[in-house]
């Protein structure tokens, strides 16, 4: 990644939220790549600092209004993408590049909902 750029920011630990303006990625790359068993590699990054000895969460530390994050402005720019898939009878690759891409995106979760996508996702 060649430049990060975060611009006008507000976070909230209180009401549980978190505004960005604008978040500007220029010259990245992103890989998604799915192994024969079915798997993502993604998935290794949600299940990488877990410890099953670790005692479970509190029920009051999840209680509350879900957190919130709202991103007006998502930007990419000069970026690279690349998709491969090798659970599939005939593997598939996609690559693009040069991609520019300008959005938004409003998000809305618990924390113990996040545990379960995790675990969801093996």
């Amino acid at each position: 990644m060649d430049t990060i750029r975060l611009e006008d920011g507000q976070f909230d630990l209180a009401s549980r939220s978190l505004q960005v303006g604008e978040l500007a990625l220029s010259r990245g790359r992103a890989t998604a790549d799915i192994n024969e068993q079915g798997r993502l590699n993604w998935q290794q990054l949600l299940k990488a600092g877990e410890d099953p000895r670790a005692p479970a969460p509190k029920a009051e530390a999840l209680e509350g209004p879900p957190w919130r994050v709202a991103l007006k402005t998502l930007r990419l720019d000069d970026f690279v993408m690349a998709y491969s898939d090798r659970s599939r009878q005939y593997p598939l690759e996609i690559d693009v590049s040069r991609l520019g891409v300008k959005g938004k995106a409003d998000l809305s979760f618990m924390p113990d909902k996040v545990g379960v996508l995790a675990e969801n996702l093996n």
